[in-house]
């Protein structure tokens, strides 16, 4: 099952489509573990409550609808004091992959985005600064078992019932 939300500008020869969402293709991971991190981080104190034994996902930024762009990215989720955790949006973790530095690296620069819908109030942009290499692809990806939602469109609320079947709202 594929789980890749893109990969960006890998050029050359690398493949770049998907990644696995579980791991069972055989590839390892890299990147700093999200071991130490609260409940559900995968680390080896997560119980999912299913039989399942604990995930452990690495990758250099996570990003999560919980998460806040003022954290360091580099846990899966919030840590148990709430100081430090994902980020909270896809334009934070793509500033912090153009600040990696690619001299030496020879694994890809990972990002692993949570469930959940993130609303985009402006166009998602690459550009030159977001293209991988052969070398050091970049790859953003779903979290194991989970289902991110990038959406583009303008969120609708304030519905109200105008009669049987039918719902009225405002727009600006």
């Amino acid at each position: 099952m594929s789980a890749a939300l893109l990969a960006a500008g890998c050029g050359g020869s690398h493949p770049s489509s998907l990644v696995s969402d579980g791991g069972s293709s055989g590839s390892s991971d890299t990147g700093p573990s999200t071991d130490g991190a609260a409940p559900r981080d995968g680390g080896p104190n997560d119980d999912a409550g299913d039989g399942t034994a604990p995930i452990n996902v690495t990758a250099d930024f996570f990003v999560a609808v919980d998460g806040k762009d003022s954290w360091s990215g580099t846990l899966a989720a919030p840590n148990a004091a709430a100081s430090d955790g994902p980020f909270k949006t896809l334009g934070k973790a793509q500033t912090a992959v153009r600040a990696v530095s690619r001299t030496g690296r020879t694994t890809p620069i990972q990002v692993v985005v949570r469930g959940g819908t993130y609303i985009l109030a402006a166009p998602w942009t690459f550009a030159a600064a977001d293209a991988g290499t052969v070398a050091v692809p970049i790859v953003y990806a779903a979290y194991p078992g989970e289902t991110p939602i990038v959406s583009g469109g303008v969120e609708l609320g304030g519905w109200t019932s105008a009669s049987a079947g039918t719902w009225t709202t405002t727009t600006q």
